[in-house]
């Protein structure tokens, strides 16, 4: 038995790296990644619109005062 808990704090330390090497692998093969232009709602899609037509006006605002 004093074997096991000897061998415990070496298996840890094999156990953990080898964990976070999974886990890192696990999040970049896009298990759980979510498609977030697929939930956007349709006032954000408006909110959007809005801003972009607001920056061509400033644009042009900008454009001839020079």
């Amino acid at each position: 038995m004093d074997t096991f808990f000897a061998s415990v704090p070496f298996a840890l330390v094999l156990l953990c790296p080898l964990m976070m090497l999974l886990m890192m692998w696990g999040m970049r093969s896009g298990h759980g990644h979510e498609d977030h232009a697929a939930h956007e709602s349709t006032a954000d899609r408006d909110e959007l619109a809005q801003l972009r037509e607001e920056v061509v006006a400033l644009r042009e605002q900008v454009g001839t005062r020079r």
